[in-house]
């Protein structure tokens, strides 16, 4: 069995990444897709330690020896998988960015040649 201390710190870390993501919604601080991924993750968390024998199942299952060596295990998992995800659409917006830069410079370039002259740059 899950010790009581472990259950409580995973209940109190998933209310609270629930809470804290609620908040950032209403805050329109973050956008509810990207949310969505906390909020799902926190209810697993949630769920896992409210019914431990989920992780006892996971144990037999893996052939592992504890059950929050399991736990451990499949959240730093899951949070790997939403690194990587998170790294490749920071690598598309970077490309995008660069893209969209390289747009505006040709277009500023050829409105410069058509007016043949320079307008005024803001530093």
């Amino acid at each position: 069995m899950l010790s009581w201390e472990i259950r409580v710190l995973l209940i109190v870390g998933a209310l609270a990444t629930m809470a804290f993501m609620f908040r950032k919604i209403r805050r329109a601080k973050i956008q509810i897709e990207y949310s969505v991924f906390w909020i799902i993750f926190s209810i697993c968390v949630l769920l896992l330690s409210i019914f431990p024998q989920i992780a006892f199942w996971a144990v037999d299952v893996l052939g592992m020896q504890s059950p929050i060596n399991v736990v451990y295990l499949i959240m730093i998992f899951v949070l790997f998988i939403k690194l990587f995800s998170v790294t490749a659409k920071l690598s598309e917006m970077e490309s995008k960015l660069s893209k969209l830069a390289q747009h505006l410079a040709i277009e500023k370039a050829e409105t410069e040649t058509e007016h043949g002259e320079k307008e005024p740059e803001n530093e």
